[in-house]
């Protein structure tokens, strides 16, 4: 199996030499193997690892659990990151099932986490029959065809190295290597969804058909491929209907877009308010479809109202998307001082040029860079639109905006995340993101570090 997910990961560009990445490990079974595996490839990819674990205090073993995963944290040697929450009073109070508000949490847990260790990826132990189960969990909810893609093996800074194996060869494989692992109970219970799922669902399914998890998780690469030609034809054409946008409106041609399939139509309306909003959180495949209807009827002037304030007026030649809130202004581009400190808007920014030292783990308002690669005059300064950086840590490029919907910043306040530049371009979106251009490496001879601090009250 080992072999299986080294190649996987090889061709899913999941693992780079020299990767600090943060292991989600619960202290099952799935996670244990998951840790096992990574430490295996540790010498092949010199890889540096972070262990964490969040305590959801949701059973009377969970402390062992905890105690479990950072003895074998500290057997292997690995570094830790141990954190205890109540999620039953968390989902209480946020109106939350268990489920969704202890998945809320893993994650705002890990991102943490990942920024204040300065660790670019974030592994995570799905494998195939998560895959599966995922399917089906979306199927339930009403998810469009990119929901049932399911899971990508890379999805911004999280991996899945597993994907690739199902839970009875991960079953198999920690037998083989006598990996100890918890028993958790609660993966029994069914009033929990996705154990429904898990326990009903599939094994029925499976009485037809042995390799059901095999044959399901073939067609969801199939989805994912169509949910990605959707969405780029539907960037393409949007170019073409485009009448007029701004922060707050975008417009796009009736006809031409009734003149359009219907799938293609939906996938249009969904990129039209993302691109507004940041997301499609609490937008459902209700309100696409009854813009989609509207659209085509031979009457206009009906105005149709959606979540967070969002219009979609019907007008006889055209569709006009509008989305009123207050942001904060843009700031002015301001000069960094090498070495120095500057003030910007509430941000407090600090320089230091030293000799290399290969420092590493700096937090989420500090970063070290190799000072060659950087190209001086450096700036700060508000974001502006097609604004992308280079990730560290990912390959390719990434737009600020995303980062922005990714780590949930409110669309208010993001004018006000100072943007690092140099004359190459973005070098640190502070508090999120560093480019790999200036990743300090051991062939580096001065560092230049940076250091953020942000006061509530502003100046």
């Amino acid at each position: 199996m080992l072999d299986l997910v080294k190649a996987f990961c090889e061709t899913e560009n999941l693992l780079s030499d020299n990767d600090r990445i943060l292991i989600a490990v619960s202290g099952g079974v799935d996670s244990m193997v998951l840790l096992n595996v990574l430490c295996q490839l540790q010498e092949t990819f010199h890889l540096q690892l972070h262990v964490a674990h969040l305590n959801h205090q949701l059973r009377p073993d969970s402390e062992a659990d905890a105690t479990f995963v950072v003895d074998q944290a500290k057997q292997k040697g690995l570094a830790y990151t141990l954190k205890t929450l109540d999620v039953a009073s968390l989902a209480n109070e946020n109106k939350q099932s268990v489920e969704t508000a202890g998945r809320h949490a893993r994650y705002q847990f890990l991102n943490q986490v990942s920024r204040a260790e300065g660790l670019e990826k974030i592994a995570l132990a799905h494998h195939k029959n998560d895959q599966a189960e995922t399917f089906f969990l979306n199927i339930i909810r009403g998810a469009n065809a990119q929901g049932w893609g399911g899971m990508k093996a890379m999805s911004d800074c999280y991996i899945r190295p597993l994907l690739c194996v199902s839970k009875s060869e991960i079953l198999q494989y920690a037998k083989d290597q006598n990996i100890p692992f918890q028993e958790d109970k609660t993966n029994a219970d069914e009033q929990f969804r996705r154990n429904w799922v898990r326990h009903r669902v599939i094994p029925l399914l499976e009485e037809k058909n042995k390799n059901f998890v095999d044959s399901i998780t073939r067609n969801q690469v199939i989805f994912r491929q169509m949910a990605d030609y959707l969405r780029q034809q539907a960037e393409f054409e949007l170019r073409q209907l485009l009448v007029s946008k701004s922060n707050h409106e975008i417009s796009i041609r009736r006809q031409a877009f009734i003149d359009h399939h219907p799938a293609l139509q939906a996938e249009l309306i969904r990129l039209v308010i993302n691109n507004l909003l940041g997301d499609l959180n609490r937008i459902e495949s209700q309100h696409i479809l009854n813009i989609c209807d509207q659209a085509k009827r031979p009457t206009s002037g009906q105005i149709l109202e959606l979540p967070f304030g969002l219009r979609v007026n019907i007008q006889p030649e055209k569709l006009l998307f509008t989305f009123q809130i207050e942001e904060f202004p843009v700031l002015e581009k301001q000069e960094l001082n090498i070495p120095g400190e500057i003030k910007w808007s509430n941000w407090a920014i600090k320089t230091t040029l030293e000799q290399a030292n290969h420092p590493q783990n700096m937090g989420r308002l500090s970063v070290c860079m190799d000072w060659s690669k950087i190209e001086t005059p450096l700036v700060v300064r508000s974001r502006q639109p097609g604004d992308r950086i280079d990730p560290m840590g990912l390959s390719g490029h990434k737009k600020i905006q995303d980062i922005f919907v990714d780590a949930k910043v409110n669309r208010t306040a993001r004018n006000q995340v100072p943007l690092i530049e140099d004359q190459q371009g973005i070098i640190w979106v502070v508090g999120h993101c560093q480019s790999e251009r200036t990743r300090v490496t051991t062939a580096s001879k001065q560092v230049l570090t940076i250091r953020a601090e942000q006061n509530e009250t502003g100046n």
